[in-house]
């Protein structure tokens, strides 16, 4: 996503705001829903990685 050297301070276009938008939501399901982690100011890198996996 980010290899095409676009950032949110240059501008991302509709396409890569939706996925990274997209991608957040998973992220936050799977760590609330999954791995039952109420705070997210309190992520272990362990949880991460089961993200990955």
């Amino acid at each position: 996503m980010m290899s095409s050297g676009r950032t949110p301070e240059t501008g991302w276009d509709g396409k890569t705001q939706r996925e990274a938008r997209g991608i957040s939501s998973l992220f936050m399901k799977f760590m609330l829903q999954d791995q039952h982690v109420d705070d997210l100011n309190a992520l272990d890198q362990h949880y991460v990685g089961n993200f990955v996996d």
